[in-house]
């Protein structure tokens, strides 16, 4: 939202596994004194960006944490913004046929396996 000197303030929107910080002007309705936002603000201006995808069963199966977003494009659509490394630390899971967690790869190439007896 902004002030009424038209400030812009920081929104986050969390949606299909996205979970991003912007700051931008907000799309308001009313009068001045009397602005609603209305949340048809385009995103730019991101500040945190962070990703998660998910398998059908809905495991996490990749969450990239964004450290540069210099000279990526937001799409909403495209799940990989910019290169692993470079834009994006990945973290993957694996499962196994019962959908249980068999392995995690950290960005550091850290494999940590799951370990422990099941019936």
């Amino acid at each position: 939202m902004s002030d009424s000197r038209d400030q812009t303030t920081a929104y986050t929107y969390g949606g299909s596994g996205h979970l991003l910080t912007m700051s931008a002007t907000p799309a308001r309705s009313g009068t001045s004194g009397s602005y609603v936002p209305t949340g048809a603000e385009a995103i730019s201006n991101i500040e945190s960006l962070s990703r998660t995808l998910t398998s059908t069963g809905g495991q996490v199966i990749e969450s990239n944490q964004y450290f540069n977003l210099s000279g990526v494009t937001y799409s909403a659509s495209t799940y990989h913004l910019g290169s692993s490394g470079t834009n994006y630390y990945a973290t993957t899971s694996a499962y196994d046929q019962r959908g249980r967690l068999k392995r995690t790869q950290a960005p550091t190439g850290v494999n940590k396996k799951k370990r422990g007896g099941g019936k």
